[in-house]
């Protein structure tokens, strides 16, 4: 299974310089959105098609943003909202913060963004949820992101014995296989990896 990854933004500034230009995704006529959730979200919406006629979407589409932000808060739950449309494989990895009120109130208002969505799409969704706080540096919490970057990969491989395609559908619309409601839901690599 083949891992590509896409950048997606309202500004060149949090882009690194050596990644491709083929792999960005630039929303014209914005430069970032000042942790304002509101402020770029009509433009944001537009968009979410033809970035996913750019992008197109795969076996997994991992949908990875910073909760906090202003862009990336807006964008992620615009993005998974339409691939669950589409009946596309989706999961989130969403990093939060609490550093200031408005990156702590964007936090929470991407979340609920998720249940809502859930709600009217009437299907869970899947996040993997990480913050950025004082007692966890930056480094640990990306390092545990890209752990379950790769845990996903891993499990979507299509190289699993006894795991073919139809499990792994079930396993991200559990609806589908028990009586659970949908809803917002906590995917944790971390807390089943204790268990081990």
């Amino acid at each position: 299974s083949e891992l590509s990854t896409f950048f997606i933004d309202s500004s060149r500034s949090n882009l690194d310089e050596h990644i491709p230009d083929d792999a960005i995704y630039l929303v014209d006529g914005l430069d970032g959105s000042g942790k304002r959730r509101d402020s770029n979200y009509p433009i944001l919406a537009e968009k979410a098609k033809e970035i996913l006629h750019q992008f197109k979407p795969a076996d997994l589409n991992i949908v990875l943003h910073s909760a906090g932000g202003g862009t990336g808060s807006t964008l992620g739950p615009i993005l998974v909202s339409e691939l669950l449309d589409r009946n596309e494989p989706v999961v989130v990895i969403a990093i939060g913060s609490r550093a200031s009120r408005i990156e702590t109130d964007n936090t929470i208002k991407t979340l609920k963004s998720y249940e809502m969505i859930s709600r009217k799409r009437e299907l869970p969704i899947n996040v993997h949820y990480r913050e950025n706080a004082n007692s966890l540096g930056r480094g640990q919490v990306d390092g545990e992101v890209q752990l379950a970057v790769v845990i996903l990969t891993a499990i979507f491989s299509g190289e699993n014995k006894e795991l073919d395609s139809s499990d792994l559908k079930n396993f991200l619309n559990y609806t589908r296989v028990t009586s659970y409601t949908p809803k917002l839901s906590l995917l944790d690599f971390l807390l089943l990896m204790q268990d081990f």
